[in-house]
Protein backbone atom coordinates (compact mmCIF):
# COMPACT_ATOMS: atom_id res chain seq x y z
CA UNK A 1 0.00 0.00 0.00
CA UNK A 2 1.43 3.43 -0.93
CA UNK A 3 2.20 5.98 1.74
CA UNK A 4 0.08 9.13 1.91
CA UNK A 5 1.78 12.50 2.34
CA UNK A 6 -0.66 15.31 3.08
CA UNK A 7 -0.06 19.06 3.12
CA UNK A 8 -1.36 22.33 1.78
CA UNK A 9 -1.04 22.86 -1.98
CA UNK A 10 2.24 24.78 -1.62
CA UNK A 11 5.91 23.88 -1.23
CA UNK A 12 6.29 24.76 2.43
CA UNK A 13 7.41 22.07 4.84
CA UNK A 14 6.39 19.24 2.53
CA UNK A 15 8.64 19.92 -0.44
CA UNK A 16 11.80 18.32 1.01
CA UNK A 17 9.68 15.29 1.91
CA UNK A 18 8.32 15.07 -1.64
CA UNK A 19 11.85 15.25 -3.00
CA UNK A 20 13.02 12.54 -0.62
CA UNK A 21 10.12 10.26 -1.56
CA UNK A 22 10.85 10.79 -5.24
CA UNK A 23 14.56 10.07 -4.77
CA UNK A 24 14.03 6.91 -2.72
CA UNK A 25 11.38 5.59 -5.09
CA UNK A 26 8.72 5.14 -2.42
CA UNK A 27 5.17 4.74 -3.67
CA UNK A 28 3.02 7.51 -2.24
CA UNK A 29 -0.08 9.59 -2.73
CA UNK A 30 0.56 13.34 -2.69
CA UNK A 31 -2.58 14.65 -1.02
CA UNK A 32 -3.29 18.38 -1.09
CA UNK A 33 -5.58 20.38 1.18
CA UNK A 34 -6.69 23.44 -0.75
CA UNK A 35 -7.73 26.69 0.93
CA UNK A 36 -10.79 28.55 -0.26
CA UNK A 37 -10.59 31.67 -2.35
CA UNK A 38 -9.71 35.17 -1.21
CA UNK A 39 -10.22 37.00 1.01
CA UNK A 40 -11.04 34.43 3.72
CA UNK A 41 -9.05 31.40 2.48
CA UNK A 42 -11.46 28.96 4.07
CA UNK A 43 -9.59 26.03 5.64
CA UNK A 44 -12.52 23.81 6.57
CA UNK A 45 -11.21 21.12 4.19
CA UNK A 46 -8.54 20.50 6.82
CA UNK A 47 -10.24 21.70 10.00
CA UNK A 48 -13.19 19.35 9.49
CA UNK A 49 -10.97 16.26 9.38
CA UNK A 50 -7.85 17.08 11.40
CA UNK A 51 -9.16 15.50 14.61
CA UNK A 52 -10.67 12.48 12.85
CA UNK A 53 -7.51 10.99 11.38
CA UNK A 54 -6.12 9.38 14.51
CA UNK A 55 -3.05 11.64 14.59
CA UNK A 56 -1.43 12.04 18.02
CA UNK A 57 -0.63 15.67 17.24
CA UNK A 58 -2.94 16.73 14.37
CA UNK A 59 -0.98 18.92 12.00
CA UNK A 60 0.25 19.30 8.44
CA UNK A 61 2.23 17.72 6.96
CA UNK A 62 1.35 14.20 8.01
CA UNK A 63 2.47 10.85 6.63
CA UNK A 64 0.42 7.66 6.69
CA UNK A 65 2.33 4.42 6.19
CA UNK A 66 0.25 1.38 7.06
CA UNK A 67 -0.59 1.65 10.76
CA UNK A 68 1.96 4.42 11.30
CA UNK A 69 0.66 7.99 11.43
CA UNK A 70 3.43 10.56 11.65
CA UNK A 71 3.37 14.34 12.03
CA UNK A 72 6.19 16.91 12.25
CA UNK A 73 8.20 17.39 9.08
CA UNK A 74 11.56 16.40 10.58
CA UNK A 75 10.09 13.23 12.09
CA UNK A 76 8.68 12.34 8.67
CA UNK A 77 12.02 13.03 6.98
CA UNK A 78 13.90 10.89 9.48
CA UNK A 79 11.36 8.06 9.20
CA UNK A 80 11.81 7.85 5.43
CA UNK A 81 15.57 8.37 5.67
CA UNK A 82 16.02 5.53 8.18
CA UNK A 83 14.45 3.13 5.71
CA UNK A 84 17.16 4.00 3.20
CA UNK A 85 20.17 4.52 5.49
CA UNK A 86 20.20 8.27 4.84
CA UNK A 87 20.76 9.58 8.38
CA UNK A 88 24.55 9.31 8.27
CA UNK A 89 26.68 6.22 8.79
CA UNK A 90 29.64 7.25 10.94
CA UNK A 91 29.28 9.17 14.19
CA UNK A 92 30.84 12.25 12.57
CA UNK A 93 28.29 12.10 9.76
CA UNK A 94 25.41 11.71 12.21
CA UNK A 95 26.63 14.73 14.18
CA UNK A 96 26.77 16.82 11.00
CA UNK A 97 23.26 15.67 10.06
CA UNK A 98 21.94 16.67 13.50
CA UNK A 99 23.58 20.08 13.27
CA UNK A 100 22.22 20.88 9.80
CA UNK A 101 18.77 19.53 10.65
CA UNK A 102 18.46 22.09 13.44
CA UNK A 103 20.42 24.93 11.86
CA UNK A 104 18.27 24.69 8.73
CA UNK A 105 15.19 25.05 10.92
CA UNK A 106 16.53 28.34 12.28
CA UNK A 107 17.24 29.44 8.71
CA UNK A 108 13.72 28.52 7.60
CA UNK A 109 12.04 30.17 10.58
CA UNK A 110 13.84 33.44 9.89
CA UNK A 111 12.68 33.38 6.28
CA UNK A 112 9.11 32.58 7.33
CA UNK A 113 9.09 35.54 9.74
CA UNK A 114 10.18 37.78 6.88
CA UNK A 115 7.60 36.51 4.39
CA UNK A 116 4.58 36.40 6.67
CA UNK A 117 4.99 39.57 8.72
CA UNK A 118 6.34 43.02 7.78
CA UNK A 119 8.01 42.00 4.55
CA UNK A 120 8.83 45.42 3.11
CA UNK A 121 10.08 46.71 6.44
CA UNK A 122 12.18 43.65 7.27
CA UNK A 123 13.54 42.83 3.82
CA UNK A 124 16.53 45.28 3.81
CA UNK A 125 17.88 43.96 7.12
CA UNK A 126 17.30 40.37 6.05
CA UNK A 127 19.26 40.92 2.84
CA UNK A 128 22.02 42.59 4.85
CA UNK A 129 22.48 39.57 7.13
CA UNK A 130 21.84 36.90 4.47
CA UNK A 131 25.44 36.76 3.14
CA UNK A 132 26.78 35.95 6.61
CA UNK A 133 24.16 33.22 7.05
CA UNK A 134 25.01 31.72 3.68
CA UNK A 135 28.73 31.93 4.43
CA UNK A 136 28.20 29.80 7.54
CA UNK A 137 26.51 27.10 5.47
CA UNK A 138 29.17 27.44 2.78
CA UNK A 139 31.97 27.04 5.33
CA UNK A 140 30.22 24.04 6.89
CA UNK A 141 29.84 22.35 3.50
CA UNK A 142 33.43 23.13 2.53
CA UNK A 143 34.68 20.89 -0.27
CA UNK A 144 32.36 18.04 0.66
CA UNK A 145 29.98 16.60 -1.88
CA UNK A 146 27.05 16.65 0.55
CA UNK A 147 26.52 18.32 3.90
CA UNK A 148 27.34 15.18 5.91
CA UNK A 149 30.15 13.99 3.66
CA UNK A 150 30.43 11.84 0.55
CA UNK A 151 26.99 10.24 0.86
CA UNK A 152 23.70 12.06 0.53
CA UNK A 153 21.48 12.31 3.62
CA UNK A 154 18.02 13.68 4.26
CA UNK A 155 19.33 17.09 5.34
CA UNK A 156 20.59 17.69 1.80
CA UNK A 157 16.96 17.67 0.69
CA UNK A 158 16.09 20.25 3.33
CA UNK A 159 19.03 22.45 2.36
CA UNK A 160 18.28 22.20 -1.34
CA UNK A 161 14.77 23.51 -0.76
CA UNK A 162 15.92 26.39 1.45
CA UNK A 163 18.70 27.48 -0.88
CA UNK A 164 16.42 27.22 -3.88
CA UNK A 165 13.82 29.39 -2.16
CA UNK A 166 16.46 31.99 -1.45
CA UNK A 167 17.76 32.15 -5.01
CA UNK A 168 14.15 32.74 -6.07
CA UNK A 169 13.97 35.48 -3.45
CA UNK A 170 17.29 37.05 -4.51
CA UNK A 171 18.74 35.65 -7.72
CA UNK A 172 22.26 36.86 -6.90
CA UNK A 173 22.48 35.77 -3.27
CA UNK A 174 24.58 32.68 -4.06
CA UNK A 175 26.96 34.35 -6.51
CA UNK A 176 29.77 34.49 -3.94
CA UNK A 177 29.31 30.90 -2.76
CA UNK A 178 30.40 28.58 -5.53
CA UNK A 179 30.22 25.44 -3.40
CA UNK A 180 26.56 26.13 -2.57
CA UNK A 181 25.79 26.68 -6.25
CA UNK A 182 27.64 23.47 -7.09
CA UNK A 183 25.61 21.71 -4.39
CA UNK A 184 22.36 22.86 -6.02
CA UNK A 185 23.53 21.74 -9.46
CA UNK A 186 24.66 18.40 -8.07
CA UNK A 187 21.32 17.90 -6.36
CA UNK A 188 19.38 18.76 -9.51
CA UNK A 189 21.34 16.10 -11.38
CA UNK A 190 20.01 13.37 -9.07
CA UNK A 191 17.87 10.64 -10.56
CA UNK A 192 14.24 10.87 -9.45
CA UNK A 193 11.60 8.24 -9.98
CA UNK A 194 9.37 10.74 -11.78
CA UNK A 195 11.04 11.40 -15.13
CA UNK A 196 9.52 14.89 -15.16
CA UNK A 197 12.07 16.36 -12.75
CA UNK A 198 10.90 19.89 -13.52
CA UNK A 199 7.86 19.13 -11.39
CA UNK A 200 10.10 19.18 -8.33
CA UNK A 201 13.22 21.20 -9.05
CA UNK A 202 15.16 23.24 -11.57
CA UNK A 203 14.25 26.26 -13.64
CA UNK A 204 11.17 24.59 -15.09
CA UNK A 205 9.48 23.97 -11.75
CA UNK A 206 5.70 23.78 -11.81
CA UNK A 207 3.39 25.53 -9.40
CA UNK A 208 4.05 22.87 -6.79
CA UNK A 209 7.47 24.45 -6.44
CA UNK A 210 6.37 28.07 -6.28
CA UNK A 211 5.85 30.15 -3.13
CA UNK A 212 2.20 30.67 -2.16
CA UNK A 213 0.99 33.62 -4.24
CA UNK A 214 -1.41 34.85 -1.57
CA UNK A 215 1.67 35.83 0.48
CA UNK A 216 2.70 38.35 -2.17
CA UNK A 217 -0.90 39.51 -2.57
CA UNK A 218 -1.02 40.08 1.17
CA UNK A 219 2.02 42.34 1.02
CA UNK A 220 0.28 44.65 -1.45
CA UNK A 221 -2.98 44.68 0.50
CA UNK A 222 -1.24 45.53 3.77
CA UNK A 223 0.50 48.42 2.04
CA UNK A 224 -2.77 49.74 0.56
CA UNK A 225 -4.60 49.65 3.88
CA UNK A 226 -2.56 52.59 5.15
CA UNK A 227 -3.16 54.83 2.15
CA UNK A 228 -6.67 54.42 0.73
CA UNK A 229 -10.23 54.71 2.09
CA UNK A 230 -11.69 51.47 3.41
CA UNK A 231 -14.26 50.86 0.62
CA UNK A 232 -11.60 51.39 -2.03
CA UNK A 233 -9.20 49.19 -0.04
CA UNK A 234 -11.71 46.31 -0.12
CA UNK A 235 -12.24 46.69 -3.86
CA UNK A 236 -8.54 46.89 -4.67
CA UNK A 237 -7.73 43.98 -2.35
CA UNK A 238 -10.23 41.73 -4.12
CA UNK A 239 -8.78 42.77 -7.47
CA UNK A 240 -5.20 42.09 -6.34
CA UNK A 241 -6.02 38.68 -4.92
CA UNK A 242 -7.93 37.79 -8.07
CA UNK A 243 -4.93 38.70 -10.22
CA UNK A 244 -2.58 36.56 -8.12
CA UNK A 245 -4.86 33.61 -7.53
CA UNK A 246 -6.19 33.37 -11.08
CA UNK A 247 -2.76 33.34 -12.69
CA UNK A 248 -2.11 30.04 -14.41
CA UNK A 249 1.20 29.43 -12.68
CA UNK A 250 -0.49 28.51 -9.41
CA UNK A 251 -2.74 25.79 -10.81
CA UNK A 252 -1.90 22.43 -9.30
CA UNK A 253 -1.94 18.93 -10.73
CA UNK A 254 -4.64 16.67 -9.28
CA UNK A 255 -4.02 14.40 -6.32
CA UNK A 256 -2.49 11.27 -7.72
CA UNK A 257 -0.90 8.04 -6.61
CA UNK A 258 2.80 8.00 -7.42
CA UNK A 259 3.76 4.65 -8.95
CA UNK A 260 7.25 3.26 -9.08
CA UNK A 261 8.44 2.69 -12.59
Amino acid sequence: MPMTLAYWDIRGLAQPIRLLLEYTGEEYEDKYYVCGEAPNYDKTCWIDVKNKLGLDFPNLPYLLDGDRKITQSNAIMRYIARKHNMCGETEDEKVRVDIIENQSMDFRNGFVRLCYTNFDEMKPDYLKTLPNTLKQFSDFLGDRKWFAGDKITFVDFVMYELLDQHRLFDSKCLDDFKNLTDFLNRFEALELRDNDKTRYMGKGKTSLSNPPPFVFAGFFCTFLQSYVPFPLYILLSLLIFYCFISDSYISLPPVRSQKSS
